[in-house]
C-alpha cells in the first residue's frame, strides 16, 4: 500500500520508478495470483491518477511549479505501459502528445524542456506496445529529430528509434536513407 501510494503521488524519483513499478507488480501478482496478468488494482489506480494529473496540468497557466511531478508522472505512465499488457487509452496518448510541442495546445503555456524530453520518450514507450501507434508516430519522430533544437529531445528520440527499429524494423527502415 505504501509503495502504491508513493507511486500514485508521483513523488518517487524518476530513476527509481521502473524498479518500484516492477516490485509493485510482482508483489501484487504474489498476493493476488488472479491479477498476475498485470491488471492489479494498484497499477490501474496509478494509471488513472496519471491521466487525471495530465488533464489537470493542461489547464494550468504555467507548468514550472509542476515540472518535477509532471516529469515523474510522464515517466511513470511510460514505464507502466511497458510493464503491463494493457492498451494505453487514446486519451492518454493525446494528452502526452500535447506535451511534445513547445507550448500546450491552444495556449501560450511554455512546456519545460525536461517535460518535452520525457513526453517524447513516453510516446516511444507507448509505441513499443502498440504497432498501430508506432505506424502513426514514427514519421513524427523523424520529423522532430530533424527540427528540434532541444538536445535531450533529440537524444531521447534516437533511443526510441533504436528500440523501434529492433521491434518494428520494416516501419522504421522506410524512413532511413
Amino acid at each position: 500500500e505504501l509503495l502504491a501510494g508513493e507511486l500514485g503521488a508521483f513523488s518517487v524519483p524518476v530513476d527509481a520508478i521502473s524498479q518500484c513499478l516492477r516490485t509493485l507488480s510482482r508483489l501484487s501478482a504474489a498476493l493476488d495470483p488472479e491479477a498476475a496478468d498485470g491488471t492489479s488494482g494498484h497499477l490501474s489506480g496509478i494509471a488513472a491518477k496519471a491521466e487525471s494529473f495530465f488533464k489537470e496540468s493542461m489547464g494550468r497557466k504555467t507548468l514550472d511549479d509542476l515540472e518535477t511531478k509532471l516529469a515523474s508522472t510522464i515517466y511513470t505512465m511510460g514505464e507502466l505501459s511497458l510493464l503491463r499488457s494493457f492498451a494505453v487509452s487514446e486519451g492518454v496518448v493525446v494528452l502526452v502528445q500535447g506535451m511534445t510541442s513547445d507550448c500546450l495546445l491552444g495556449s501560450d503555456v511554455v512546456i519545460p524542456k525536461a517535460i518535452l524530453a520525457h513526453s517524447w520518450t513516453c510516446l516511444g514507450k507507448f509505441c513499443l506496445q502498440d504497432e498501430d501507434l508506432a505506424k502513426r508516430f514514427i514519421p513524427l519522430f523523424f520529423h522532430e529529430i530533424k527540427s528540434t533544437e532541444v538536445s535531450a529531445v533529440r537524444n531521447n528520440i534516437m533511443l526510441i528509434l533504436a528500440d523501434l527499429c529492433t521491434k518494428y524494423t520494416n516501419l522504421v527502415d522506410v524512413h532511413i536513407g
